[in-house]
């Protein structure tokens, strides 16, 4: 007869439970100097790790896929409501809106 080899063992997993998106620190309303640099980010977790996806005055903005929104020389046109959508296997959230004012630098 063959032998059977009847040995346990153990072994052991670490599940991390899947998680839909949440957002720990939504983006703010933010002013930006015209022709300056600026930013608007948002802070959200989830498992997998989620995707993010900008929106400026309801449209998609292209490129526009990380946590953070970096605006170099910023211009009137930047101006606007801004949100991010974050999206996951297990679902997705939008972000508060966030109005992004440029002002005019300061001639003196």
């Amino acid at each position: 007869f063959p032998s059977h080899d009847t040995s346990s063992g153990s072994a052991y997993v670490n599940c991390i439970p899947l998680s839909a998106p949440v957002i720990k620190t939504q983006p703010v309303d933010t002013q930006i100097i015209s022709g300056s640099y600026g930013q608007l980010f948002v802070v959200g977790e989830g498992v997998p790790n989620p995707s993010y996806q900008w929106i400026k005055d309801g449209v998609q903005l292209s490129g526009q896929i990380s946590a953070s929104l970096y605006l170099n020389n910023a211009q009137p046109s930047d101006a606007g409501l801004y949100e991010v959508i974050l999206n996951n296997s297990q679902g997705s959230v939008t972000s508060s809106g966030a109005n992004l004012t440029i002002i005019n630098p300061i001639i003196e």
